[in-house]
């Protein structure tokens, strides 16, 4: 059939091994050699028969490139298998498919090239497809311990890094950012990552925006995960500027993307963190010395969807916030942190405590919730010589006081929550 296929394209005037129709093949090739497959056609002999395949053509491929890459845009043949879970080509290609190369023309010049040629043994290394996973990395996202070991047995990287699938901007997720996203909730892949160099808390970012793998694992509700990350050294209290799909002004902890995340399903990760111990810290935002409370309060405010590779950052609104888990993970919080210290904690930027955001964020409920568990209402700010909560209410109630940059005009229901705020601080006599 190759002869065939050589013989039409030299008649029809193509280069002499077949251009795509060759990598076509070995694509089809890849795709029927599941471990099912070659069993039900070939019986036993089926290893055999895989193998006689891909030592046919791989060689032909040596002068040919596959511009579209195979099976996606920019994938090696190795990672094609990897990620279709072909365990046996796998090992084949790693094993014999430098050796089988070179039974190809010119093989040194393929050693120098990304371009022609379906399989070189720095293909294990290469970062593929639109989120640039390494082969090691997408075998740990379909969470494969057999093909996790057999990369790095053959020398893949450990501490290679793919694309943050919240920004699609620079590859910064890890091995470990990547198990913990995909969900699967299991710890075996965890050693042999940590012993061949995979960092527990990500690498160092000048820019302080990448989230910790143990923050994916809290955030994606993967416990177990969580409880094996921190056993092996990962930072309870690590700060980030970015997680998921928002953004901070400054670098917050793990509990303080899970309070602002607002989300319906963050009373299990809150009880999680809470349950920690003595480990956690109370302050999420070491900058501003911003507290847990403070975060809760303040909802939107400081906080920005992400920017990504294909849209530009852009401020949180009141409109933005799910209320309703603003004031069941406030609610929560204060369970835990109810002391008058901890009540009137005042941050260090503008001498705020957590009554004043709550207010400025026109967060009634949170005002509500703090007011029930004695939090003061008269704490003047910025070092005593500043507006108390109670103050700021009655202004932004009279218009005095604005809290819109831009100057727009808050929706109805945003102007009966800041009517609300300023009921409950200066009750009618």
């Amino acid at each position: 059939m190759i002869h065939a296929i050589e013989h039409f394209n030299l008649e029809q005037g193509a280069e002499k091994h077949g251009g795509f129709l060759v990598t076509g093949l070995l694509q089809q090739a890849v795709y029927g050699s599941s471990l099912f497959d070659m069993i039900l056609y070939h019986g036993p002999r089926y290893q055999k028969a895989m193998e006689s395949t891909f030592q046919y053509l791989l060689p032909r491929t040596s002068r040919v490139a596959s511009p579209n890459g195979y099976g996606g845009f920019n994938q090696t043949l190795l990672y094609l298998a990897v990620s279709l879970a072909r365990d046996e080509l796998v090992e084949y290609l790693l094993n014999h498919g430098a050796d089988v190369m070179k039974a190809g023309e010119n093989y040194d010049e393929v050693l120098q090239s990304q371009d022609v040629g379906a399989f070189k043994t720095g293909d294990i290394n290469r970062a593929c497809g639109v989120d640039l996973r390494t082969p090691l990395l997408e075998a740990v996202r379909w969470n494969r311990p057999t093909m996790v070991n057999l990369l790095l047995d053959h020398g893949e990287h450990a501490t290679g890094a793919s694309k943050n699938p919240s920004s699609g901007q620079a590859s910064t997720w890890t091995a470990l950012h990547v198990l913990a996203y995909a969900g699967q909730n299991v710890t075996r892949l965890v050693k042999p990552l940590l012993d061949h160099g995979a960092p527990v808390d990500g690498f160092p970012d000048e820019s302080g925006r990448t989230e910790s793998p143990l923050l994916v694992a809290v955030q994606n509700d993967q416990f177990q995960l969580n409880e094996c990350f921190v056993s092996r050294g990962a930072d309870m209290n690590f700060t980030s500027m970015s997680s998921g799909h928002l953004s901070f002004t400054k670098p917050t902890s793990i509990l303080g993307h899970v309070i602002a995340s607002n989300a319906r399903n963050s009373i299990a990760r809150l009880r999680y963190l809470l349950g920690t111990g003595d480990c956690l810290n109370f302050i999420v935002e070491p900058t501003r010395q911003w507290t847990a409370l403070h975060r809760a309060a303040a909802a939107h405010i400081d906080a920005e969807f992400r920017g990504t590779d294909a849209t530009e950052a852009a401020e949180l609104n009141w409109t933005d916030i799910y209320w309703c888990a603003n004031r069941e993970i406030m609610n929560e919080l204060l369970l835990q942190f109810n002391d008058p210290e901890q009540l009137d904690a005042v941050e260090e930027s503008l001498g705020l405590t957590a009554m004043h955001l709550a207010v400025l964020a026109g967060n009634d409920a949170a005002v509500k919730l703090l007011l029930d568990k004695g939090a003061r209402r008269d704490v003047p700010s910025a070092g005593g010589q500043g507006a108390t909560a109670a103050g700021m209410a009655l202004g932004i109630q009279m218009e005095r006081l604005s809290v819109n940059e831009e100057g727009a005009r808050p929706g109805e229901e945003e102007v009966a929550a800041r009517k609300r705020c300023n009921d409950l601080l200066n009750p009618r006599a």
